[in-house]
């Protein structure tokens, strides 16, 4: 599935972030983020990218609060944006 915004998409079969018609490297962390923050916006089950994340090894997503999430989510911002 492409998942698109601003200037980029979102391929969760091929896990590539494309920017301006770049591909942007992204680590496990920030697909897992960045997919999971998009398929909340459009309503899509969270099973998959749960499960996918696990099998990679990004651990299990838990619902806490997370003391680093503000910091996970400025590099990712800093990634997108490049």
């Amino acid at each position: 599935m492409r998942l698109s915004f601003g200037h980029c998409q979102l391929d969760t079969d091929s896990r590539q972030l494309v920017r301006d018609g770049r591909e942007v490297h992204l680590p496990l962390k920030e697909y897992t983020l960045l997919a999971s923050l998009l398929a909340r916006t459009i309503s899509r089950p969270l099973l998959q990218l749960e499960r996918d994340a696990q099998a990679a090894g990004a651990g299990e997503m838990v619902s806490r609060p997370d003391p680093w999430a503000p910091e996970e989510v400025r590099r990712l911002r800093n990634t997108v944006e490049g």
